[in-house]
């Protein structure tokens, strides 16, 4: 009987975790195609047509995070490569929507949010671990 319980317990849970992540993303990505639409002058059609791709962009990087987080030992280099071959895709779905002028403006927008938000494993990356002094400081 017990067993019953906590499976159903189980299933909740889970069924309540997706929900929540799927809330979240749905809110992130709304905020990121109103972002894009005010910053960049979309039309309503570059609006419609832009939300799949960063949806898509979105979802793969939140795998691949969650992935680097089961396992014991993260190999940072390769998580950024994966994360910048998926910013490279984003980009380049997106050159057939947004003009030249809006892709750039966007680019450069995205590089700034990066370099103000060094705890965010997207963007700019700096180089890797450089020895000081007090030891080594490790940049990733």
């Amino acid at each position: 009987m017990n067993n019953k319980i906590m499976g159903y317990f189980l299933a909740a849970f889970f069924v309540l975790g997706t929900s929540v992540y799927a809330q979240d993303l749905q809110l992130s990505l709304n905020d990121r195609v109103y972002r894009m639409t005010r910053e960049l002058n979309l039309t309503d059609t570059q609006a419609d047509a832009v939300k799949p791709i960063i949806k898509g962009y979105m979802t793969k990087r939140e795998a691949a995070l969650q992935e680097a987080q089961t396992q014991a030992i993260v190999d940072h280099a390769a998580l950024r490569n994966a994360i910048e071959a998926l910013k490279r895709d984003q980009y380049q779905k997106l050159s057939k929507i947004l003009s030249e002028d809006q892709l750039h403006r966007w680019i450069q927008k995205e590089n700034l949010r990066a370099a103000l938000n060094k705890d965010n494993m997207e963007g700019q990356f700096e180089e890797g671990p450089t020895l000081t002094a007090d030891g080594a400081n490790l940049k990733f």
